[in-house]
């Protein structure tokens, strides 16, 4: 079967983290399955040269990469005009795709804005089907606009499957889009298939380790204040490392040299995906206090490495940490952080990090979510390959 991944961002070298959960999904059907896979990622950003293509180091070995980038001419200002600028963008890199290595048998769409309106597109033009998968919190944050909404809506409608990364998306995306959900989550990547970290002991140093973009919504001046709280209640020493990098970086790292505990809270900058097994593997508990998530893979990814997990009920990583793999408290309770951080010192010595890890590598290891995913591909009808005039056709009036 030949496969064509089309997600709505992807990795650059300059941006090596946003999207890499798509990259470790197509990494995982190259590694599990006899797929013919191509990936088609064009960039939409106001500083691109048009028409650039551009090759990354990165791109998976076995899987046909091709890049496009095109300029954002008045970005926020024209309903559409971006999403056309996307779509347009990609159906060039299908027409060269096609040219080269001939018709996919299906496309799957990472995001309904706007991956998934765009394979919408095809299915009209082409007789494409197509999967979507959706992984945006805009939805339950309300952040889209109306005509993203309407977008969206067309390209859930005519998809041959809906899939979600949550049960909590699939519920709402179903209350608000209607159709049928399948829930498959994110991979975890191989690389942290690692042997789980060393137990802890008596007298050193417990690390409560954080990981993600210092952003409002993943409410890290909550993680700082309960951990500030517990330090100044207890005896036993602890520290807390923060690594990631956003527009809160300077309030955050401020608002910590405020606590009583700043001397015992570091920030590491942002951390290179090849980088978080290590970083994971220097702490004995992993945080996430996030107001909103679909999926959450880095807890997934610490649980892979036999971290116990502190969450937030925000509508991904609850439905990931099970009564013997950490605690999932309100958004916004610190509190209720302070409290679960404090149950966690004290069974310190007599955490199971085999045992997470082998339950997380069950659910979340990529050999576990290509077959699923694979399932899915062959529930989809044949496709009739359209012609290259049809794609020029398509593209002369985008």
């Amino acid at each position: 079967m030949h496969v064509l991944i089309l997600p709505s961002w992807y990795p650059t070298p300059a941006d090596p983290v946003s999207g890499v959960f798509f990259r470790d999904q197509i990494e995982a059907l190259r590694n599990h399955s006899n797929l013919r896979i191509g990936v088609l990622a064009p960039l939409v950003k106001p500083w691109a040269r048009c028409g650039t293509v551009t090759a990354d180091p990165r791109d998976i070995h076995g899987a046909v990469t091709l890049r496009a980038a095109t300029r954002a001419w008045l970005p926020g200002c024209v309903p559409h005009w971006n999403a056309r600028a996307w779509r347009h963008t990609a159906t060039r890199l299908l027409h060269d795709y096609v040219e080269r290595h001939g018709w996919p048998d299906l496309v799957h769409a990472h995001a309904a804005v706007y991956a998934g309106w765009t394979a919408h597109c095809w299915k009209k033009q082409f007789g494409l089907p197509y999967l979507v998968t959706e992984h945006s919190t805009a939805f339950a944050r309300r952040a889209l606009h109306k005509w993203q909404s309407a977008l969206a809506a067309k390209a859930f409608q005519s998809a041959d499957e809906r899939i979600a990364v949550s049960p909590a998306l699939a519920a709402h995306l179903a209350a608000h889009f209607g159709g049928d959900w399948q829930v498959l989550p994110n991979p975890v990547a191989g690389r942290f298939n690692r042997p789980a970290i060393p137990r802890y002991r008596p007298g050193q140093p417990f690390r409560f380790v954080h990981l993600a973009a210092l952003t409002p919504k993943k409410r890290q001046q909550d993680l700082i204040d309960a951990f500030a709280q517990v330090a100044t209640q207890t005896s036993m020493p602890m520290e807390l490392e923060i690594g990631g990098d956003g527009p809160m970086s300077a309030e955050l790292r401020a608002h910590a040299t405020r606590t009583a505990a700043a001397d015992r809270i570091t920030f590491t900058g942002r951390v290179d995906p090849a980088a978080v097994p290590q970083f994971m593997e220097r702490g004995q508990c992993f945080m996430l206090t996030s107001a909103h998530e679909t999926f959450g893979v880095v807890v997934a990814e610490a649980l892979s490495c036999g971290l116990p997990v502190i969450t937030t009920r925000c509508g991904g990583p609850e439905g990931l940490v099970g009564k013997d793999d950490g605690e999932v408290v309100s958004p916004g309770d610190v509190l209720g952080l302070a409290a679960a951080m404090q149950r966690c010192l004290a069974a310190a010595d007599r955490c199971d990090h085999d045992g997470i890890a082998h339950r997380a590598r069950l659910r979340f290891s990529g050999a576990a979510i290509a077959q699923s995913t694979l399932a899915l591909y062959h529930r989809q009808p044949p496709h009739v390959p359209a012609t290259s005039l049809q794609i020029r056709h398509a593209l002369s009036h985008v």
